[in-house]
């Protein structure tokens, strides 16, 4: 049963990524989301069978068949690493306990909107607020209920508590060095940490961290080249993200076998 609802996950997860990556391309321009998806070189209308995730572009050796303008392999990027993080999280809402369609959809819902901002950002180092608000208030309803069916657990409790310690120190640091990050960046912190902290604590604290060491890590290669130095600006939503899913996903692995070594020592 688990790997039936993986392979659907992952199916979801090559739709929305596709879809995520209309909404990044439509967001910043302010073009509506109730149109078909149309090239972006010649503007023709693209049939739904040349829109199907991953095999569309693969048909088509990304290219557009009226034009042939190439098509951004950022779009199947997009649409097999959504499909692999939906697959992956879906796995680790099935080892969290009671209650794994409300974890699982709080997983995926996160996955889902912080794919979308995290290319947002990338583009145009902005966070759209109204996606990210959307997706948390997603989160606490899904929480609301797993809470009503599941009154002893202390999965809301846990995430609220995370989401405040995130939102206060970012809200800090934004507060004392605002050209370091942006304010978007706080608004996302309140749905990474309580996501984070739903579930478990090990996780929120690998998922505060996590993202910064990616970021440096991304930055140490251009600064050595001194391709951009200590001021330069880098969209810190995607990281954020990024170290959020990771986390979620080896905190067990990480934390147990740190504690297996103290055992042991």
């Amino acid at each position: 049963m688990l790997g039936f609802f993986v392979f659907v996950s992952a199916l979801f997860g090559a739709v929305f990524g596709s879809f995520s990556n209309a909404v990044a391309y439509r967001l910043p321009r302010n073009e509506t989301l109730m149109t078909r998806s149309h090239c972006t070189t010649c503007f023709h209308e693209i049939a739904w069978y040349e829109n199907i995730p991953v095999l569309s572009w693969l048909l088509l050796r990304g290219k557009c068949r009226h034009c042939s303008q190439s098509i951004s392999a950022r779009y199947i990027l997009v649409e097999l690493g959504s499909a692999l993080v939906f697959g992956l999280l879906t796995i680790r809402a099935s080892v969290m306990g009671e209650g794994f369609l409300f974890n699982v959809g709080i997983l995926l819902v996160f996955a889902f909107v912080g794919i979308v901002v995290s290319l947002v950002d990338l583009d145009v180092r902005k966070i759209p607020s109204e996606w990210v608000y959307g997706g948390f208030a997603a989160v606490l309803l899904i929480a609301m209920g797993h809470h009503i069916l599941f009154p002893d657990s202390s999965r809301a409790l846990t995430g609220l508590v995370w989401m405040a310690i995130f939102a206060v120190i970012h809200f800090v640091l934004w507060f004392i060095k605002p050209g370091a990050m942006g304010f978007g960046d706080v608004r996302l912190s309140l749905l990474t940490g309580f996501v984070a902290g739903w579930v478990s604590s090990e996780t929120a604290i690998m998922a505060f961290f996590f993202p910064s060491i990616l970021a440096l890590a991304f930055m140490i290669p251009a600064l050595t080249k001194k391709k951009a130095s200590g001021k330069t600006a880098i969209p810190f939503g995607p990281w954020m993200v990024l170290g959020a899913i990771v986390s979620i996903l080896v905190t067990d692995i990480v934390f147990g076998n740190f504690l297996m070594m103290g055992s042991v020592a």
